[in-house]
């Protein structure tokens, strides 16, 4: 199980830096075959899942408390952040700590937008979708997260947010 996630982990990573190098098309329309992905311009919503959404409303909530335990109580033990200056965060600890560091000064109320999931196999998704932080940072992109499910409930197993270009 453990390669799947680093698998995942992985991939996810690397999709999220190629999406950053990549210049937004100035069609509105995707490629033929393409599901519609929060990296175009109006992502179609799509269905997802309750329990999968509950993580993403927990860390939203969690977020805009300022609560760095509870955004850490959202992760797997082994869970892998890119951090905002592109710096890897090993681990809930290590996690724990950003949050407690960067959550001090309060950056803004963060508003999450959930767009797609998909099941890579039941007890592993991986969720895209945009984010904006209003207030003092004004940042706003998008997410891949990949999420597991430990003991009946998801954790993210990695979190890849990228920021749209200024």
């Amino acid at each position: 199980m453990k390669w799947i996630v680093r698998l995942a982990v992985v991939v996810l990573a690397m999709s999220a830096v190629l999406a950053a190098q990549t210049p937004t098309p100035k069609t509105k329309t995707p490629p033929v075959g393409n599901p519609p992905s929060p990296t175009y311009p109006t992502p179609a919503a799509q269905k997802s899942d309750p329990a999968l959404d509950q993580i993403v409303k927990g860390y939203e909530s969690a977020f805009n408390r300022g609560d760095a335990k509870a955004l850490a109580a959202l992760y797997a033990d082994n869970a892998i952040r890119l951090g905002p200056k592109n710096e890897v965060l090993h681990g809930r600890a290590a996690i724990e700590q950003f949050y407690a560091g960067s959550l001090g000064g309060k950056p803004g109320t963060l508003s999450v937008r959930p767009v797609r999931t998909q099941m890579i196999i039941p007890d592993v998704a991986v969720l895209e979708g945009r984010y904006e932080v209003a207030g003092t940072t004004g940042v706003h992109g998008v997410y891949v997260v990949t999420v597991v499910r430990q003991g009946g409930q998801w954790k993210f197993a990695s979190v890849v947010a990228v920021p749209d270009a200024p």
